[in-house]
């Protein structure tokens, strides 16, 4: 701790450099470790793969942690990774050359999945400290002792291949329900022989990998080990014994990160991965817990988006360093902005788990609100300035307009944004109600901060026609008007009980306290958890068998816990046959009707595409083009997405 500011610096103790070992960060500030897919079929790493990595050292992380790398491809690999042998040795010194070039430290995280492996990637069965048939008929071996030094043996290997490619630390998994794990937990780890029952004889086997990398890696090298404080549940770990662990270790480590939760179950990787039903930084409780215990560095991680946030953990003591995941997503450039006094630029995370939820599924990486997260290396040459000033007519002030806007005024075009309201937002204008929306209103104020600081002209109650395009003589027009909702072909459907859910927001003096919502997709759900939480009743019907379809596999997870929470009536399977006043007429799954009685309907079947606008203003200037949902309605990601793309165009 120390008391006098850096002079110029706003968050001081954030940038304050640390020592470790061997080692000077240039701050506490470090791009925590993130699994990606793009690597070949041999397991070289991609220049995409090396392209995002760069562009966090670029962005000003005290150090940059390559994700999740498994340390043999026999029992130990659950993604499609990186293989750490000398066929790839040039590509990962080139990786570890650039993190450095850029001033960052590079690290490189070691991991071995367990029970979690998967078949297909190994030549062997999945292996953990006991055996058992998994969920999926899986059979799981337990580790032998020729397995287990082997597998240590094969942490250090791995290790010191890193140490020779030029980087300078390794990051140990052990949380989260990994192999490391589950020799240490109670929940886990049921063996009789000395691998097994104290806690000293189930750190074991972990606290061998520690000693076998460290005799193999030499005390210039940093070594980090990331464990999950508790894991939550129970039977599980518990700060009682993580805290001993760590100290048992410490003489061998150089840093080391708490985390929590495990990723053997959904609800208790929302634990590691906190959604927007968790605050920001709910886990640093487990650092500061830890910090006071031991003698080396802790770094805290989960959840923790801001500079103010990191400041104020440092200041209190909580911890000694701050890792990021989804907010450097976001924002690669997040530490550099808050030391140059521009944190107003920081493109902030909506904590919507696309990231992590679409690549587990489809191995294909991408942010919801930074269009260039993944693909840095190809996109790397267009953000420079336009080579031809333009005029540029953005029509509609929602995300995909106002991000269209933005990226066309950062590369010098003339941008002038008109929206038929009197304000920016447009469908996101309902985050200002929903305090369960606080992220994402966070970023919708960021892109209006944004328009206004790039000075964009705005045109507010402005629709924009074939003589304002005529007047205005732009070079292109932009069309970003959205979609409009499908209403419903139900009897009642227009009764005065009834409304859409956008306008659910701003009317709530208007709803009663029963509230039937028809329709369960992802607008449908977050509207019936906005009124629960304002006290209403609510009960949502969905014509398929399950709600939130078009979430995430892990926003879905965390709705779905929302929903238990909040006692939210859920009907799927069911057709809504007619309103009455607010009285709905259903007929389940096995044709049997019935009638939800309720003093508001709120609908949210879906929306459709607004052309009519594109119909008009086709020929009104050498170039139109459409973003967002005014061709297809999508998310929040489409919307920004398009909007960034058709203006790299211009």
């Amino acid at each position: 701790m120390y008391s006098r500011k850096a002079k110029g610096l706003k968050f001081p103790r954030l940038f304050q450099p640390l020592d470790v070992g061997p080692l000077i960060y240039r701050n506490r500030l470090f791009s925590a470790p993130t699994m990606m897919s793009y690597v070949t079929e041999g397991g070289r790493p991609t220049e995409a793969l090396m392209g995002y990595y760069l562009e966090k050292a670029r962005g000003g992380a005290a150090q940059v942690t390559i994700g999740d790398t498994p340390v043999d491809q026999e029992h130990g690999a659950a993604f499609p990774g990186m293989f750490l042998n000398k066929a790839n040795m040039a590509f990962f010194g080139e990786l570890a050359c650039g993190i450095k070039h850029y001033g960052a430290v590079a690290s490189f995280e070691l991991n071995h999945s367990g029970w979690m492996a998967n078949p297909a990637l190994n030549s062997g069965p999945p292996a953990s400290s006991v055996a058992f048939r998994r969920g999926d008929g899986v059979e799981v071996v337990a580790m032998d002792e020729d397995m287990i030094q082997r597998t240590a043996d094969n942490f250090a290997s791995a290790a010191l291949f890193v140490k020779n490619c030029g980087f300078q630390g390794a990051l140990i998994h052990g949380g989260h329900g990994w192999l490391l794990a589950q020799f240490l937990s109670p929940m886990v780890n049921k063996r009789t022989d000395k691998y097994g029952g104290s806690p000293e004889n189930r750190a074991r086997f972990p606290r061998m990998v520690v000693e076998r990398i460290r005799e193999a890696v030499g005390k210039d090298f940093v070594l980090e080990y990331r464990i999950s404080g508790s894991e939550i549940v129970p039977e599980g770990l518990s700060l009682n014994e993580t805290i001993p662990f760590i100290q048992s270790i410490q003489d061998k480590i150089n840093l080391v990160h708490v985390s929590a939760g495990i990723d053997t179950r959904l609800d208790l990787t929302l634990v590691a991965h906190p959604s927007i039903f968790s605050p920001h930084g709910c886990n640093v409780r487990y650092a500061e817990a830890m910090k006071r215990e031991v003698s080396i560095p802790v770094v805290t991680v989960g959840a923790i988006g801001s500079p103010e946030l990191a400041e104020r953990i440092l200041e209190e003591g909580k911890a000694d360093a701050v890792a990021m995941c989804r907010a450097l997503i976001a924002d690669p450039y997040l530490p550099l902005k808050a030391r140059t006094c521009r944190e107003d630029e920081i493109s902030p995370c909506i904590r919507c788990l696309h990231c992590r939820g679409h690549m587990d599924v489809y191995k294909h990486f991408s942010c919801a609100v930074n269009p260039r997260a993944g693909r840095e290396a190809r996109l790397s040459g267009e953000t420079a300035r336009a080579q031809r000033k333009k005029r540029v007519l953005v029509v509609g002030g929602g995300p995909g307009g106002m991000k269209a806007a933005i990226a066309a005024a950062e590369r010098r075009h003339e941008v002038i944004l008109a929206e038929r309201k009197g304000r920016l937002g447009g469908q996101l204008t309902f985050t200002d109600y929903d305090d369960l929306k606080a992220d994402l209103r966070a970023h919708k104020d960021y892109l209006i901060r944004m328009v206004r600081k790039l000075k964009v002209k705005v045109l507010l109650n402005t629709e924009v026609d074939r003589a304002l395009a005529d007047e205005l003589k732009p070079d292109v027009i932009v069309i970003a008007v959205g979609a409009v909702p499908i209403v419903p072909t139900i009897p009642g459907i227009n009764g005065k009980d009834v409304m859409h859910a956008v306008d659910a927001y701003p009317n709530l003096n208007r709803i009663g306290q029963r509230v039937t919502v028809v329709g369960g997709g992802l607008l449908g759900v977050e509207t019936a958890l906005f009124l629960a939480d304002v006290g209403r009743q609510v009960t949502v019907l969905e014509l398929t068998d399950f709600v939130a379809r078009d979430a995430n596999r892990l926003y879905a997870e965390a709705l779905r816990l929302a929903i238990a929470e909040r006692k939210i009536a859920i009907k799927t399977k069911t057709e809504c046959k007619g309103i009455e006043g607010a009285d709905v007429t259903i007929v389940d799954a096995d044709g049997m009707e019935s009638v939800v009685h309720g003093d508001t309907v709120i609908y949210a079947v879906g929306l459709k595409a607004d052309g009519s606008l594109y119909a008009t203003l086709h020929d009104c200037a050498p170039e139109v083009l459409r973003v967002g949902d005014c061709i297809k309605p999508g998310t929040i990601r489409e919307a920004i997405s398009g909007g960034y793309f058709g203006a790299m165009e211009l």
